[in-house]
């Protein structure tokens, strides 16, 4: 493995022997500045927790942590069961579940790019459910092999659930009679309800 820069010198030595006579002898090197190949992602959700219908942000950060310039960069993120596709910046090709981008290279050494997905929670969920996206990046230098990284980030994806039930405290009367009616509203889900609007039509 390589370390940054690295001079490798390669030596040749050459001996003659004449007919008569003495040796005769010489040198030669040459020089090759071998780089460091490495590349580096990483990515972050805008939200940790959210219900059906949310829509979720993720940043993927493309390092290059290495000293040799990456000409071609490709990244392939793939949303799971659960999360669908609404957008990419810049734009990707998605086809199922797959957001690619072809190349986003070159980058130098030292040089990052950040990319974003946009998703929606969509489906059922029942209870809680973790959903992970993961990323892969491959980095292709001017010569030698590719380079990898992988990344995910995770949304814990929760349940939105509300009952409402109604008993009356008489179920027969005659005109002039009061009726009271109690109503119970249940958070039947895992998801907290910050507002709940409560509508009764008499």
């Amino acid at each position: 493995s390589i370390t940054g820069n690295q001079t490798l010198t390669n030596n040749v030595n050459v001996a003659g022997k004449p007919s008569k006579g003495d040796n005769v002898t010489s040198q030669s090197s040459a020089d090759v500045q071998a780089q460091e190949s490495k590349i580096l992602v990483t990515k972050k959700a805008n939200l940790t927790m959210a219900s059906p219908g949310a829509s979720v942000s993720f940043t993927l950060w493309v390092n290059n942590t290495g000293s040799s310039v990456l000409q071609s960069v490709f990244v392939s993120d793939l949303l799971p069961t659960g999360l669908t596709y609404v957008s990419s910046s810049p734009e990707g090709t998605n086809v199922g579940p797959t957001v690619s981008w072809s190349n986003i290279g070159p980058l130098s050494s030292g040089q990052n790019k950040s990319l974003q997905i946009v998703a929606k929670i969509a489906g059922s969920i029942t209870g809680n459910q973790t959903l992970t996206n993961n990323v892969n990046v491959a980095g292709k230098p001017a010569k030698g092999d590719n380079v990898t990284s992988q990344a995910s980030a995770d949304v814990q994806a929760q349940e939105s659930k509300i009952k409402v039930t109604k008993k009356a405290n008489l179920t027969m009367a005659s005109p002039g009679a009061s009726v009271s009616f109690t109503l119970w509203v249940n958070n039947t889900g895992s998801s907290v309800l910050q507002d709940v609007f409560v509508s009764d039509l008499l």
